[in-house]
């Protein structure tokens, strides 16, 4: 059985969520605490709670996840969005989006709380990361281990690595963040054993720094292996060097087998003819910022447009000619050296990579699908099909040509066959009216209750975005005209506070005063002591009307709640006095719930000067009338 007290603060609560349409009570209040105290409870942190108590916070909207779990929730939906378009989660540390989500840090942040959590790590302020948060970022396509991402990697260093990580699945790249504090481009944890492909674009100047990285391997005990363009001069401080002729990928083959061979005892083959497209669509997954840079680019023209319409001349800030750029991924395409990745995100913006096809009888196709399974072609916007097709942006795009008139009267003809519904928009407006008067001719009101749902539709959030339109003057003296024949109450709030005001001005009238007891309801249902108590937080924050102050003050308000205590339990006194014609009370006297005699003995203890007390002349004053000495 729930408790009075909790069910105090939870009409409180109520009353809350009913004037500001929410919980996020400011902090350092007694309802923050008490809320606080409930998701703590939820959470199996501290103390208890029964699903009752659980349902009866629900249905005024409480949010039991922490502000951290809906920041990482945040952040999350922004990178599932990224995963959606790229298919991948290979973001810049720099990435922010439009919205200004600094997406890239925040995948940092999470690949570096994996990392403590896997190696069980410890610091003073260690990230935080859970289980089921690492299996949703999996889902999305997550890779922890990324030091081989957001560095050029050519690719003869992916063939190695390919071949390498075939064979000793525990290779890894190490980083300057691992324990060597210096990057290696294969290390082999088992055998202890790096491998470095030295190019001769990037290792022509940097004798010197190889040499110093071979001694840190000695130091630490790592075999250090390095594969060396021919051009360059030997290195004395590795295991052993192996040379390669410059964009030989056969030789590379052959040394790489030899390096195997050198590790284990064992021999290996390596058929770069049938795992060359795997090569390359590794190669492409490390080097993919400037592909989707173009392709976020066309994305943005397909959002707004429906589909890609690329001129000749159309080209990027930096000069990347987007049509030559298309050309070169058909060819890719024609040739079998485009990734399946990019294969599916090109066709997912309509680009046809086979370009005499008519890609308009695919989408009446797909439409055609949608109608068999829906019943209409009113596909909402969002919607895509399950091998990722926009039909919902395509539809958008129709109507659009349809309203500026250059919709060709062939697929306006077979789209009006379809039933195709041409202004969505206005086509729900009118459903919704027709539903407001059905319920106002069943129910006789649309003051419904909040989140009401008649026949399946939100009624009273569509209402609420009406009310809202009406409050800023965004609302038709046609529409305010409508929606008052059905008696509709525009601002509830100012409502529910007149009904208040009446049960405090009947208090007033029938006692003399406001000192309401904590129990008391009014004869409309009104927790009085409560709404006075919200009352004077409103004064106190400057959220209260004047003409409401004025109405207030007219019947008595204290506004100062310690003032309003000290008189009311003044006021019990006096009651006390006139009926017993004296006020010895003894300490543990309570009247009403109130500890009137605990009180009395302060006041005893603060008129005789004890100066832990205070009392001001005026208190001293009404306290000798009543005979205190």
């Amino acid at each position: 059985m729930i408790n009075d007290t909790w069910i105090r603060n939870y009409e409180i609560a109520k009353e809350y969520y009913l004037e500001h349409g929410d919980l996020n009570v400011p902090s350092k209040t007694k309802l923050y605490s008490w809320i606080s105290a409930q998701k703590y409870a939820y959470r199996g942190k501290r103390g208890n709670i029964s699903k009752e108590q659980i349902s009866l916070l629900e249905s005024i909207g409480i949010e039991w996840k922490s502000q951290r779990d809906k920041k990482w929730q945040w952040y999350y939906e922004h990178a599932k969005e990224y995963y959606l378009i790229h298919n991948q989660l290979n973001i810049p540390s720099s990435f922010v989006a439009e919205d200004g989500c600094k997406i890239g840090a925040w995948i940092t942040r999470q690949r570096k709380a994996y990392r403590y959590k896997a190696e069980n790590l410890t610091m003073k302020h260690k990230p935080l990361i859970t289980d089921e948060e690492i299996l949703l970022l999996e889902d999305i396509g997550m890779i922890w281990d990324v030091t081989w991402l957001g560095r050029a990697v050519s690719i003869p260093e992916i063939i190695v690595y390919y071949y390498i990580k075939k064979f000793f699945s525990d290779a890894i790249k190490l980083s300057q963040a691992d324990f060597l504090k210096c990057e290696i481009d294969i290390y082999i944890p088992s055998k202890k054993i790096g491998i470095e492909y030295d190019g001769q674009t990037w290792h022509k100047n940097k004798k010197n720094e190889d040499e110093k990285k071979g001694l840190l391997c000695k130091r630490n005990d790592i075999k250090l292996l390095r594969i060396r363009e021919n051009e360059l001069p030997k290195i004395k401080n590795c295991e052993k060097s192996y040379f390669v002729k410059a964009r030989d990928y056969k030789g590379l083959g052959d040394v790489i087998e030899e390096i195997i061979y050198d590790i284990s005892g064992k021999e290996y083959k390596c058929n770069l003819s049938d795992d060359m497209r795997n090569i390359i669509e590794m190669h492409n997954n490390y080097n993919d910022h400037r592909w989707d840079y173009v392709y976020s680019i066309l994305l943005k023209k397909y959002s707004k447009y429906g589909y890609v319409n690329i001129k000749t001349n159309d080209a990027t800030k930096e000069g990347i000619n987007l049509y030559q750029w298309i050309s070169k991924q058909r060819e890719l395409y024609k040739e079998g050296l485009l990734t399946k990745e990019h294969e599916e995100k090109l066709l997912a913006l309509m680009i046809n990579l086979k370009p005499h096809e008519d890609a308009w009888n695919e989408w009446i196709k797909l439409l055609e699908e949608y109608k068999n399974t829906y019943g209409n072609i009113n596909v909402p916007i969002e919607y895509k099909t399950d091998d990722g097709k926009a039909l919902g942006k395509l539809i958008a795009h129709v109507r659009e040509k349809y309203r500026n008139g250059s919709l060709d009267n062939e697929k306006k003809k077979i789209l009006n066959e379809m039933n195709i519904t041409w202004n969505p928009l206005k086509e729900d407006e009118k459903n919704k009216r027709k539903l407001l008067v059905e319920y106002y001719e069943k129910y006789g009101t649309v003051n419904m209750p909040m989140h009401t749902r008649y026949q399946d539709v939100p009624l009273w959030e569509w209402l609420q975005g009406k009310k809202k339109k009406y409050r800023k003057g965004q609302l038709s003296q046609d529409d305010i005209h409508f929606f008052e024949k059905y008696n509709i109450i525009w601002n509830v709030h100012d409502k529910k506070w007149e009904i208040g005001f009446l049960a405090a001005k009947e208090f007033f009238e029938e006692n003399g005063n406001l000192f309401v007891p904590s129990n008391y309801i009014s004869n409309n249902g009104i927790k009085l002591a409560n709404w006075l108590y919200r009352q004077r937080a409103r004064k106190r924050k400057g959220k209260m009307k004047e003409e409401q102050i004025k109405k207030l003050k007219s019947i008595g308000m204290c506004w100062d709640p310690f003032d309003y205590n000290w008189k009311e339990n003044y006021w019990h006194l006096k009651k006390y006095h006139e009926l017993y014609g004296n006020i010895d009370l003894p300490t543990d006297y309570i009247y009403e719930d109130i500890k009137l005699g605990m009180w009395l003995s302060t006041q005893r203890q603060a008129y005789r000067g004890n100066p832990n007390y205070k009392i001001t002349e005026e208190r001293i004053r009404l306290l000798e009338e009543l005979g205190m000495d």
